[in-house]
């Protein structure tokens, strides 16, 4: 479920066109999926979420709400849209460099999934139960839980280079 700069345009820094043209070759990737039997995974699909770093954020946001492309031709994204498909674009500043993900968001189940569990309260600050027998301040924070992938199908990631 990767796409390489052999397949995206532009590199790392690429254009409003060459992004428009990167999600859609992605978006096929995802709508392409497969089963064993060979029956469409995604079909159904019709909302996503584009999650990206902040250095491709803005071409990111103008690929997806752009009209008109720079060459003044009708910005396939923009019919996508008419035709009920919505492309929603996420910064995630934890991503660095130019990979990018497009995700499904409308299924049953997500690409990845996190579980948390519920975890015991600690007692901390100057009113503490401790601080108050040994004059120490406990600072911190507890999580207790587990991330992992849900189903692969729904994502694709693209790493251009």
């Amino acid at each position: 479920n990767i796409l390489t700069s052999g397949e995206l345009a532009g590199g790392a820094k690429p254009t409003v066109a060459q992004q428009a043209d990167n999600l859609l070759l992605v978006l096929e990737r995802v709508m392409g999926f497969r089963n064993a039997a060979g029956q469409p995974l995604n079909e159904a699909a019709r909302q996503f979420v584009m999650m990206v770093p902040a250095s491709m954020y803005g071409r990111s946001v103008a690929a997806v709400n752009a009209a008109f492309t720079n060459a003044g031709a009708t910005n396939p994204l923009a019919e996508l849209a008419n035709a009920g498909v919505r492309i929603t674009v996420v910064l995630n500043a934890r991503l660095t460099g130019s990979t990018w993900y497009l995700m499904r968001a409308d299924a049953g189940i997500r690409p990845f999934i996190v579980q948390e569990e519920d975890t015991v309260p600690v007692e901390l600050g100057v009113d503490s139960e401790h601080c108050i027998k040994t004059n120490e301040v406990y600072f911190g924070h507890g999580w207790s839980g587990g991330a992992g992938y849900g189903r692969f199908e729904l994502a694709c990631s693209a790493v251009p280079v």
